[in-house]
């Protein structure tokens, strides 16, 4: 028997919502039963350990076909509570004062159901890309790269399994959308909703070598951006923040039902010497038009010629910025990194370029981080933020970062 796809969709959206709430059930009974597995803990919870970080930005621009903006920004201001609320359960709250506005980032709560099981709920990241899930303090470069800008999603609403046993890692989650998103008054019942899976082997994990290999999948609904309208828009800014100049751009794709993404990921370390690198590509859905496939990837290169090593979590499978300095000058780390994105397929032209990034970054200590960048663009002459710009651009940027965390 065929069922029609309002039908269908309905069902489907009814069953996600379902398995949220389920899954946030379960995880509030575990942690309330939490504290009879733990009675001989003596430590005092719930805990609490305040974290902030400050990041602020310089960009110089060498213009071509575009006015851009010099100038300073506070990219990122964030102040955070982490803790424990018992002996298997633990919290995260964080919210960024950047751009003179308040956004929830982090909100999340885990509990350990066994000894290398997690359940999470709340407000997080998606498990998708390598780069995305690396914290802001621990990114190699100011910005993130031109497919992650422009696939990976932000935090959203939701619940998620890890599950970790050496060497393999692996998460799977249902998500919505995010903290505050509006929805239209009559589309109530049909919030957007996705799926989300990563799973990464480390045959190598110790603190000078490591070896990582990892596949993401994802599935996702539309997202609500205006009013009543279901959209899916993927677009980028080219790896720089203080103009935001967006253009990348395919603008709404019509008729769009949902999207496939798919990542392969892979790192490795061999004392200074890093190289990372990852491919993404996302193919939407339509009732009518063709199915467009866009994709993306980069690699770069790291050389630390203080001799420390990029550090790497195996448990979360993801890297957590540098080894502790060996001298007290500090670590000095070397960055060359290649990026591409292609944003036209099926009619639609949200444009296609590469950028070339070379870095240097300074580690006075533990919690002082200096950044320089020099950014070379590549733009096609469809790359014209849904219109707004002129295409086949390529200018020049000399950025520069200086990041404070506690």
């Amino acid at each position: 028997m065929r069922v029609d796809r309002t039908v269908r969709d309905g069902i489907g959206e009814r069953l996600v919502r379902a398995g949220i709430a389920a899954t946030v059930g379960i995880a509030v009974a575990a942690f309330l039963a939490a504290p009879a597995a733990g009675q001989q803990d003596t430590t005092r919870y719930p805990t609490v350990h305040p974290r902030g970080q400050l990041q602020t930005d310089v960009a110089f621009y060498q213009e071509d076909r575009n006015p851009l903006s010099n100038g300073v920004e506070a990219r990122r201001a964030r102040l955070a509570a982490a803790g424990e609320l018992s002996s298997r359960s633990d919290y995260l709250v964080e919210v960024d004062f950047a751009d003179d506005q308040l956004n929830v980032r982090d909100a999340w709560l885990r509990y350990r159901i066994a000894r290398e099981l997690w359940l999470q709920a709340g407000n997080f990241k998606e498990p998708f890309t390598l780069e995305n899930l690396t914290h802001a303090l621990w990114i190699s470069f100011l910005e993130r790269s031109l497919p992650v800008l422009a696939f990976a999603p932000q935090r959203h609403l939701g619940a998620a399994l890890r599950i970790h046993r050496a060497p393999v890692a692996a998460t799977a989650g249902i998500f919505a959308q995010e903290v505050g998103t509006p929805r239209g008054p009559t589309l109530q019942g049909s919030q957007a909703y996705g799926v989300a899976g990563r799973v990464a082997v480390a045959p190598l994990a110790d603190s000078a070598r490591v070896l990582h290999l990892g596949l993401d999948l994802r599935w996702r609904k539309p997202d609500f951006v205006q009013g009543d309208s279901q959209v899916v828009r993927f677009r980028s800014l080219s790896e720089t923040h203080v103009d935001q100049i967006t253009l990348y751009d395919t603008g709404a794709v019509d008729s769009a039902t949902s999207y496939a993404q798919v990542v392969a990921e892979a790192a490795a370390v061999r004392g200074p010497l890093s190289l990372q690198g990852e491919y993404v590509r996302t193919r939407v859905a339509r009732r009518a038009g063709g199915d467009p496939a866009f994709a993306g990837g980069y690699v770069f290169l790291s050389v630390i010629p203080t001799g420390e090593s990029r550090a790497y979590d195996p448990v979360n499978a993801e890297f957590t910025g540098v080894s502790r300095a060996r001298r007290h000058t500090g670590v000095l780390e070397l960055l060359l990194r290649y990026s591409w994105l292609d944003l036209n397929d099926a009619g639609l032209t949200g444009g296609s370029g590469h950028d070339w990034t070379g870095g240097v970054s300074w580690y006075p200590g533990r919690n002082e981080r200096l950044m320089l960048e020099y950014v070379l663009t590549h733009h096609d002459l469809l790359a014209t933020g849904d219109g707004a710009f002129a295409g086949g651009d390529e200018f020049h940027v000399f950025q520069f970062r200086v990041q404070l965390d506690f």
